[in-house]
Parts: C-alpha cells; structure tokens; sequence
C-alpha cells in the first residue's frame, strides 16, 4: 500500500480550533482535497495545513478513499473524507448538530470507486467556490451540506430506469430580502443517449409544471433553477441539445428557461467569483447568462439576461 494511504497513529499530536474547522469542512463536503481546504480556511502554509491532514489522517479524523492507491496522484489531489473520530469529535463540539451515527472510515470490502470520489471532488469545486463567491461579493449562501441533496426526490418520466433521483445538491442564494433556489447537476458520466439525457432535465420540468416542486421548494414561487456543470464545452453542447425540447409545446417556443448550463473551465477555487459571470446557458440560445437572474449582480461581464 502507498505510504501516503497507511497510518502512522504513533505521531502524537494535540487537536486544535484549525482541525475542527477542517474536519467540519469534510463532513459538510463528503471529500475535500489540500486545495479545497486552503481554499475555505482563506490562505494558511500550505505544508502546514498538508502536516495537519496527515497527523487528522494517521489518527483517523481523516480518511483517505482507497480507490486513489491504483493511480498516481499528487498530494494536493487527494480526497480526504470523514473518519471514524472526526465523527465523534463533531459531535462533541456541536451537540446540537445531526452527524449520522454510522461508520464514517471506509471498510476496505465496501470501497468507493474512483468514479464516485472524482464526482463527489467537482461537487465540493463548485460549493467551495460558490461559498467564497458569496463571501466575497455580499451574497447569503442558505446550504446545510452535501447531505441534504437527499431531501428532494425528482420524479422521472415514463421510460426512465427509476422513478426518481435526487440531484447532486440544493442551495439559495440571498440578497437582500430576494432569493432563489437552485439545484445542481454536476456532469460526469459519458452517456450520449439524448433521450436517457432528456428524460433527467425533462423530471424537473414535471416537477416544477405539474408536481408538487413549486410548492415544496423554498424561495421557488418564480421557478427553481437548475444548473448542470459539464466537465468541458463538448460535453456541454451534448447535454445542451438533449434539453432543448424540454418545455416546448404548442405555446411555448423556448426551452424552459430554469435550465442553465456551463462548464468547469469557466471558473475555478482562484477565481471564484466567476460563477456569477454570465459564464451559463441555455440549452437554445448562444447568449451568455447569469445563474442570478434578477437577483441583483455586482460583476458583469456582459448583460444579465433574467
């Protein structure tokens, strides 16, 4: 086994307010990398924030997925999830929060796929980068972690494979007294099917149009949004033209305008603040458009089209 995934717990080593706030940041995200983390904690020694993963990993605080021992990898691109003891040590810090009593230290017969842990990595990209977005450009940022992606199910239409799924994460933004919701699709799979693609955008759809959506989903009364992150601008275009019939009908000439779509060369941890950029698009138009809508924007870089 590679070193960087076998333990040392003989290190001693005394925890400190800078490894709770890490081992939080873990549980919230599922998996965090070097870079995520540097990222949330604002700047920091970068070998002295990687020296605290290490000693939070020996002592399992930490875990590190055991998908990533078959690669070559970088130390900055490693996944660490929650452990065994960081589970514990949250709980002991905030009493009042929910840490589902379980085991959080991967059993090596029931690993990860690399697959998993690389999707659940651009899921924590776009919520870090999100967080500082806000942060920075005076945002309020209504999230309660990775978790609460399971707490809409999204039908799907006849001839799908399930009857529901749930998205890959639900969050408002605020400004002011203004909000909207959003959900996340985060792109990884290589699927060219248009119409198993068509049937995901069109569940919303239904969702939002006849189901209950509208009335369950807060700060929705003028529609959710949902936005998907493709891993390139091919795979965007792909998914694109698989969503450009959902919502067309007789009356109505225009994708349903709630779906919105980019791609993760569009923003990054260093330049966060891009996401608010007109940096998304519509499954039928070139235009380029913010995922605030009317939510008032304070960068632009071309016209916000609501």
């Amino acid at each position: 086994m590679p070193a960087r995934f076998t333990r040392a717990p003989d290190r001693t080593f005394r925890i400190q307010d800078r490894d709770v706030a890490i081992v939080d940041a873990v549980f919230r995200h599922r998996y965090l990398t070097l870079e995520h983390i540097l990222a949330l904690l604002g700047g920091g020694s970068r070998k002295n924030i990687g020296n605290r993963l290490l000693l939070l990993y020996d002592h399992d605080y930490l875990d590190r997925p055991r998908a990533q021992e078959k690669i070559v990898i970088r130390y900055e691109d490693v996944a660490h999830g929650l452990g065994n003891k960081g589970a514990l040590l949250l709980r002991e810090r905030f009493p009042t929060r929910q840490i589902p009593n379980r085991a959080w230290t991967e059993d090596p017969g029931h690993a990860r796929s690399l697959a998993h842990i690389h999707h659940e990595l651009g899921i924590a990209t776009f919520f870090v980068a999100l967080q500082l977005a806000c942060k920075r450009l005076g945002y309020s940022l209504l999230w309660g972690g990775h978790h609460t992606k399971d707490d809409y199910e999204i039908p799907l239409p006849p001839g799908s494979d399930a009857t529901s799924r749930n998205s890959d994460g639900f969050f408002v933004i605020k400004h002011g007294e203004d909000g909207r919701a959003y959900f996340l699709e985060i792109d990884r799979s290589g699927d060219r099917n248009p119409e198993r693609l068509r049937r995901k955008f069109e569940g919303y759809f239904r969702w939002w149009d006849v189901g209950n959506g509208r009335r369950v989903v807060p700060y929705s009364r003028s529609g959710f949004r949902v936005l998907t992150v493709a891993r390139n601008f091919a795979r965007m275009q792909v998914l694109r033209r698989a969503a450009t019939p959902v919502g067309v009908n007789a009356d109505y000439a225009y994708t349903w305008r709630a779906l919105l779509f980019t791609h993760l060369g569009e923003f990054s941890l260093a330049e966060p603040e891009k996401l608010f950029l007109p940096i998304f698009r519509y499954a039928d138009n070139e235009a380029p458009v913010s995922m605030l809508g009317r939510l008032a924007a304070p960068v632009e870089r071309a016209p916000v089209h609501a």
